[in-house]
């Protein structure tokens, strides 16, 4: 994993253990709100949760292009045999999860 791998996995673990995860939506405000098809990158100064992808892209904002976000999703739904949002979304996914699978990855240094 070259650092920049690792520095948008650990960003994103960080934003979902300091601000929280969701379901169904990139990132949610205080409200519920999903803004992101609205207000794209721009929302995510004011998100309180995000999902599995929304707190990759986040994170992946701050340090990479999005071919590196596609690898490192690529390598995610290889490592889960599902769609990343699929994943994220079923019905029995807790945040523990998220984090769990985040730490995998990080401990395994292979994007």
């Amino acid at each position: 994993m070259n650092k920049k791998d690792f520095a948008i996995i650990e960003h994103a673990k960080r934003l979902l253990i300091e601000k929280g995860w969701t379901q169904g939506a990139y990132a949610q405000d205080i409200d519920g709100k999903d803004g992101f098809d609205d207000e794209g990158l721009a929302f995510f100064e004011k998100a309180t949760r995000f999902c599995l992808v929304g707190a990759l892209m986040c994170a992946g904002n701050c340090y990479s292009s999005s071919s590196t976000l596609d690898n490192i999703i690529n390598r995610i739904q290889q490592d889960t045999d599902r769609d990343i949002f699929d994943w994220n979304d079923a019905s029995d996914r807790k945040k523990e999860d998220v984090i769990a699978l985040l730490d995998k990855l990080l401990k395994e240094g292979v994007v």
